[in-house]
């Protein structure tokens, strides 16, 4: 018996290139002689029925919901280019998905989740930015990185038409000073948040997962695309845990992970100053895909090297594979690499250093988001379903093959020590305690263990 809790899976995507808004009266904004709605909800499926638009950037909870139609909202119509949060409960908690009309219009209707339960929405555009960003505090040395984004662990720089700017809410303060909070709102042309920075840690953010969890939901009324915190490396199976499942069963937003990742395993194992650098690599990989298995969620890796303690060479060899991998993986949303304090971008005379060059010359750089995200990847099941091996499996070590007497004429083959299968989005409507069947084959005897919810599981 396993028990699930009725939250879905936050998703999110990205916009053109381009936006002209002229926010005025209704959320529309004026192309040539035509006016177009960037959101319109709909009290009916199918888009029928009464109707209301928002506006750009303001925030509609409860009455002020246009047409009438707080807690009555079924269907809607997002225009690309933009992003929009619904959200159950007027302050941004609740039941909420954060649309993305990245690759064209969406036209939808809600999911049951939210199906006649909004009290909350903000609309904002939505920027196209690239994967590769940095994570410095000076604007002359991101200039010379080639990035399309960037932050600087706080609130208080600005976007550029160059590249966009991401928040933070570094730690316990940022999340229960309201005038922080306002201040994320009023930000211009900013569109995600990230949260803690390595709270785990007694010298950075230094909070306990369950405070987090509760403090991580005050950020929901910002209406941004919300990142949950980034702890230490090895924390991420431990601490990041507790607080997604505190967070799942609370039902507050978390749309993307943020990881850090230094090596430290190896280093504190072996000492190696220059590590193979392909063995090295090899760790980088199965470390985030086993994130990916873990959460399900688009990634953000706003910390990552080849370890401060090693060589300028190694970073640089390191960056050459990391960085064409990182750009393949479509779970993988956004990264930016830390550079030791040993071995900065940029040297005191303003000019590249070799690690910064590695860096800077990577011009591969994709969208982090190449589809729409519309709420209809949730999995909402009737009691009786079928998972199937290949469709919705995230596979972190085994693969599909055919098997012809498989119900979809797929199997989940060799599945052998740590190795898993993960369905993500798989989400019900009532919360409470549900049988789960497994059909598998063994020649030998074998343990499964099976886990919901990011719990330790039960074999």
């Amino acid at each position: 018996m396993f028990t699930f809790y009725k939250t879905p899976m936050f998703l999110f995507c990205r916009s053109r290139k381009v936006c002209v808004v002229v926010a005025y009266s209704l959320c529309q904004f004026l192309l040539g002689q035509q006016v177009i709605a960037q959101l319109t909800i709909y009290q009916n499926p199918g888009r029928t029925g009464a109707s209301g638009t928002c506006v750009v950037s303001t925030i509609y909870t409860d009455a002020t919901i246009p047409g009438n139609l707080n807690n009555a909202i079924s269907s809607i119509s997002l225009q690309q280019g933009y992003m929009a949060v619904l959200a159950e409960n007027s302050n941004g908690t609740g039941y909420a998905y954060t649309f993305i009309a990245a690759v064209s219009d969406i036209n939808v209707n809600l999911n049951p989740l939210l199906d006649d339960k909004v009290s909350f929405i903000r609309v904002l555009p939505f920027r196209n930015t690239k994967k590769k960003g940095a994570g410095l505090q000076v604007n002359s040395q991101i200039d010379l990185l080639n990035v399309d984004w960037f932050y600087d662990w706080g609130p208080n720089d600005v976007s550029l038409p160059s590249r966009e700017y991401a928040l933070m809410a570094w730690g316990r303060v940022s999340a229960t000073d309201q005038a922080r909070i306002t201040g994320y709102i009023n930000k211009p042309d900013v569109t995600h948040l990230l949260s803690f920075n390595e709270p785990d840690n007694t010298d950075q953010a230094n909070i306990v997962e369950s405070e987090a969890a509760t403090l991580h939901a005050n950020l929901a009324a910002t209406g941004l695309r919300l990142g949950s915190p980034a702890t230490t490396e090895d924390k991420v199976w431990t601490w990041q845990k507790t607080f997604m499942a505190a967070t799942r069963a609370a039902n507050t937003r978390v749309d993307y992970v943020a990881i850090h990742w230094y090596d430290w395993g190896n280093w504190n194992g072996t000492g190696q100053t220059a590590p193979n650098v392909t063995n090295l690599f090899n760790r980088f990989k199965d470390y985030v895909n086993r994130v990916y298995a873990t959460y399900g969620k688009p990634i953000w890796i706003t910390e990552f090297n080849a370890n401060r303690n090693t060589t300028s060479a190694t970073h640089e060899a390191f960056i050459a594979l990391a960085l064409p991998w990182l750009e393949a993986q479509p779970f993988v949303e956004r990264y930016a690499y830390f550079f030791p304090p040993a071995l900065p971008p940029v040297d005191a005379n303003g000019n590249l250093t070799p690690i910064g060059t590695a860096y800077r010359n990577f011009s591969a750089s994709t969208p982090a988001i190449t589809r729409n995200y519309d709420n209809t990847e949730l999995l909402t099941h009737n009691l009786n379903t079928n998972l199937e091996a290949e469709s919705r499996a995230v596979l972190f070590g085994p693969t599909t093959s055919t098997c012809a007497t498989a119900s979809g004429g797929q199997m989940v083959a060799a599945v052998t020590g740590n190795q898993r299968t993960a369905y993500h989005h798989v989400v019900v409507h009532t919360a409470g305690t549900y049988n789960i069947q497994l059909r598998y084959f063994s020649t030998t005897s074998r343990n499964i263990t099976v886990a919901t919810n990011y719990a330790d599981g039960v074999t």
